[in-house]
């Protein structure tokens, strides 16, 4: 295995920090049902979901406006805390 650069690691770690806030907002939303095996959110949860999340992370100001993460034309990006991390650290939210 390659070693990372200085880059790549802090990369990752900003990533595990954005993983564990996403994920804490899904035990929430899910109660004592979360189960981190299951990657089933249910129309209830994503309406809780969703909207912590546009909350937690803002929307952006000026240019750097993120309005359109939060479209539900895009929803399937949060069927689970892992999908919803990828979306939107491609998109430039972090933790």
């Amino acid at each position: 295995m390659a070693k990372m650069t200085k880059k790549q690691m802090a990369e990752a770690m900003a990533k595990a920090a954005l993983l564990h806030r996403i994920r804490d907002v899904y035990v929430g939303a899910q109660g004592y049902e979360y189960d981190s095996e299951n990657d089933y959110v249910t129309p209830g949860e994503l309406g809780r979901i969703v909207p912590a999340l546009q909350v937690l992370f803002g929307v952006g100001t000026g240019e750097h406006t993120n309005n359109y993460l939060w479209d539900p034309e895009y929803l399937e990006h949060f069927t689970s805390p892992e999908a919803a991390t990828e979306w939107l650290f491609e998109a430039g939210v972090r933790a």
